[in-house]
């Protein structure tokens, strides 16, 4: 930190310009970045959990329309419900699944 306090100073920017910068450094820092990985699912619609044009995978670098959905095989990982889908647990899959991530919604 002490570097970081001598490297403003250095450029001698005001003490607003300093405070708006260690504001979005303090944002920045904070923010969660999740990378795909392969086998990850994401919801593509409303609809239950077991509907089989409900979901895509990562497969091969891009997001792919799949007909199984999430838990039904093995090897499921993260699955992400997308904002505004609405999706419902109907089923108990067979299979575990790495993660679920909701986005911007509620439980």
């Amino acid at each position: 930190m002490q570097s970081l306090l001598i490297s403003i100073q250095f450029f001698k920017i005001t003490e607003h310009e300093k405070d708006l910068f260690l504001l979005n450094l303090m944002l920045f820092a904070t923010i969660n970045v999740f990378a795909q990985s392969e086998g990850d699912y994401r919801s593509r619609s409303d609809g239950n959990w077991n509907s089989t044009n409900r979901w895509q995978r990562y497969i091969g670098g891009s997001w792919t329309n799949v007909t199984d959905y999430p838990g039904q095989n093995a090897g499921a990982g993260t699955v992400t419900i997308m904002d505004g889908d609405d999706v419902t647990l109907n089923i108990s899959p067979s299979n575990s699944i790495g993660a679920l991530i909701i986005e911007g919604g509620v439980i």
